[in-house]
């Protein structure tokens, strides 16, 4: 579910920043990280509303979640100097 997916998204956005934050040039760390922020924020993309918004479940929940969402796209904007992220989207 797009919350699942997050759990593993946010943490390869964090350990890319942890990187360039601390100058360490462990370079198998970053192409995974980076290798796992891609393949989140394709997964992610399969949650996202017609509205915009974000849920657990994408178009089969009612309504998004504002929770859920602001997550999203807050790690998104992080995510975005590191991958390709569609304006659109944010």
């Amino acid at each position: 579910c797009g919350e699942q997916n997050m759990i593993h998204f946010a943490p390869s956005v964090y350990v890319v920043q942890y990187l360039d934050k601390s100058f360490d040039d462990d370079a198998e760390l970053r192409s995974k990280a980076l290798s796992y922020m891609k393949k989140g924020y394709e997964n992610q993309l399969l949650y996202q509303r017609d509205d915009g918004s974000f849920s657990a479940f994408g178009k089969q929940d009612a309504s998004g979640s504002m929770w859920l969402t602001a997550f999203v796209v807050r790690c998104l904007l992080q995510a975005q100097p590191y991958i390709e992220i569609d304006p659109t989207v944010l």
